[in-house]
């Protein structure tokens, strides 16, 4: 497993090297050729699902969330999961119950010339939005968000943000999240989550449980 994460940055490294880079038809060949090899190398250990930010296979244990590394009980979420080689590259803390550090985007997050797409940012605040449920202590999913984009963020540098609970009606949490460029503030997203338990529960232990609770 020590080894993963190296993996998953050369796989990062190619996808954005063949995002960036025009090339003649017998590049594009030669280059299907090696990835087609590759495939077939991971074939046989594949993993049907289902599929989850948190793990790979479906729950076997009880969900942890760690304050020291936020990061690591999301490792295959889109925007900040470090085992998806589409994700962007970031580091968070716990600050008193809210979320704080940096993300960083690259080509493949692109939008306008040289700007991180709106989709992407709306995404990563919803993943913040998440993780400060979390640091809150709750367990939830998103009802809405709301995005305001303030101003542009520009890929290639290092993004201050931050998420926090603003406000908790027993069911339902509000969360605050921003996202800043050299301390100018570029999003500001609003999320409601609806709460399902907190983290010292067993919900992992009631098949079901979530997605019925997203029927009501």
């Amino acid at each position: 497993m020590s080894d993963r994460p190296a993996l998953l940055q050369a796989v990062r490294a190619l996808a954005t090297d063949i995002r960036v880079s025009d090339l003649p038809d017998a590049v594009v060949e030669q280059a299907q050729h090696a990835i087609a090899e590759l495939r077939a190398v991971v074939a046989d250990h594949r993993h049907p699902g289902p599929y989850a930010v948190e793990q790979l296979r479906p729950p076997t244990q009880e969900f942890r969330f760690d304050p020291a590394d936020p990061l690591g009980c999301i490792p295959y979420a889109p925007i900040l999961g470090r085992l998806n080689p589409a994700s962007a590259e970031a580091s968070l803390r716990v600050v008193d119950r809210s979320i704080q550090g940096v993300v960083t985007f690259s080509a493949l997050h692109a939008g306008p010339m040289n700007l991180v797409h709106g989709g992407a940012l709306a995404g990563l605040c919803n993943e913040l939005s998440a993780l400060a449920v979390l640091a809150y202590g709750s367990v939830g999913f998103t009802r809405e968000i709301s995005v305001d984009y303030r101003g542009p963020a520009r890929l290639g540098v290092p993004l201050t943000v931050r998420s926090h609970v603003e406000s908790d009606d027993e069911r339902t949490l509000i969360i605050r999240s921003e996202v800043h460029d050299e301390g100018r503030l570029c999003v500001v997203a609003s999320s409601r989550f609806r709460k399902v338990g907190n983290l010292t529960g067993s919900f992992y232990q009631k098949p079901g449980a979530v997605l019925a609770d997203r029927a009501k």
